[in-house]
């Protein structure tokens, strides 16, 4: 486990890695710095890496929110959003996204 910035993510990692966790504020973050955390996480999965990040109900149907499912889409090889996870509080939605082969 690393802890870190994610912006930092290769230097902190120095390897592949098989999976990345995030909990970011994805939908108040600018696009441009959204991009450049995603360009990070992907370039440090392994080929089949996931990686697991969610977003609060409240702001998962915003254009921000939106903007940034098309990213990962774009980025990753296969993309999945869970149900709302209603155990959760606030309840959220969970992307979990898997590089390329």
């Amino acid at each position: 486990m690393v802890q870190g910035s994610a912006a930092e993510l290769a230097a902190a990692v120095g390897e592949p890695v098989d999976a990345v966790v995030s909990g970011q504020p994805w939908t108040v973050m600018p696009q441009d710095r959204r991009g450049y955390i995603l360009d990070a996480v992907t370039e440090v999965l392994a080929p089949g890496g996931r990686f697991t990040t969610f977003a609060y109900l409240r702001a998962a149907w915003t254009p921000a929110a939106r903007h940034f499912t098309v990213e990962l889409a774009f980025r990753c090889d296969r993309l999945e959003c869970s149900k709302t996870v209603w155990a959760n509080m606030p309840p959220v939605v969970v992307h979990r996204a898997t590089q390329r082969p």
